[in-house]
């Protein structure tokens, strides 16, 4: 009995291998359809409305911001269920680590695995997004989550960072920052572990019509004071929240970066303004 179940198991195991390798194929050659910059293929964007109205709500977005947002967050790699935000997130790593090593990468699955990756020192503080499943093979990746209790994975607080001075070329975080109480002291502590030259590459949800950045929560003497009623991006109401939202950012964010001592180079997305990818550099 237990040998025909072995048996069974290892035809299974070959059959998803042998769907896998047929669905790459069939990706690989999708006719009309752009590459995904994460894993590299051609498969189609699946959307799924993921906002809900007491979010929107508490953001203050019109109904055209909800949209871009919306679609920013749901609309995935039907392959790899990367996000529009992970995607642009994952070209601007390419295009960064191209234009200073000369290399001509497309995907960042390609990237993780070539021998350039071997010798880039990257931080990544907690997943970004869905693109972890590429970078975790990276050999000098230094994966964190805040809160982590897997003793395989260290867990790091952005305010305090226990990696010494300049040791990083690059550092990763994906909708992070706006759950940080004091990100002003997270930037400083980014920009302290990166070497001169080495790059903060990163996304935040910012309402870019919004000149001002606006703080829903802060700690004072300890303790924790909601400026506003609390909010969960993640999680809606009547779940467990996630991780409680300290700020939204506003158009006033790229200069709070550049007081810190960044230059800052933002990418866009022509046709959604919520598209907005960070590259953040340590001049000195």
């Amino acid at each position: 009995m237990n040998n025909f179940r072995t048996y069974l198991l290892a035809v299974f195991r070959n059959v998803k291998r042998l769907g896998r390798k047929i669905r790459i194929q069939i990706y690989s050659f999708g006719k009309g359809i752009d590459p995904c910059p994460a894993c590299g293929l051609r498969a189609k964007l699946i959307h799924t409305s993921v906002l809900w109205p007491e979010l929107i709500n508490e953001w203050g977005l019109s109904p055209i911001w909800a949209d871009w947002f919306d679609k920013r967050e749901g609309s995935k790699c039907e392959y790899c269920c990367s996000s529009l935000r992970d995607r642009q997130l994952a070209e601007t790593i390419i295009n960064a680590i191209n234009t200073k090593e000369g290399t001509n990468f497309s995907s960042l699955n390609k990237l993780c695995v070539a021998p350039i990756a071997r010798k880039l020192m990257i931080a990544e503080i907690n997943s970004v997004g869905n693109l972890h499943q590429f970078l975790r093979d990276m050999p000098e990746l230094y994966y964190s989550e805040f809160g982590s209790e897997f003793p395989e994975v260290p867990s790091e607080d952005l305010t305090s960072l226990s990696y010494v001075d300049s040791t990083f070329d690059l550092v990763l975080t994906s909708e992070t920052l706006e759950h940080v109480p004091d990100v002003e002291l997270a930037l400083k502590e980014i920009y302290r572990v990166l070497k001169p030259g080495g790059m903060h590459i990163f996304t935040v949800p910012v309402v870019w019509d919004k000149s001002l950045t606006r703080r829903r929560a802060s700690i004072q003497e300890g303790q924790l004071v909601h400026h506003l009623s609390p909010s969960y991006h993640g999680s809606p109401q009547g779940e467990k929240p996630d991780f409680l939202v300290f700020y939204e950012f506003g158009a006033d964010f790229v200069e709070q970066c550049q007081k810190v001592g960044f230059t800052v180079d933002l990418v866009r997305d022509n046709e959604n303004p919520s598209l907005v990818t960070f590259v953040t550099q340590r001049t000195r």
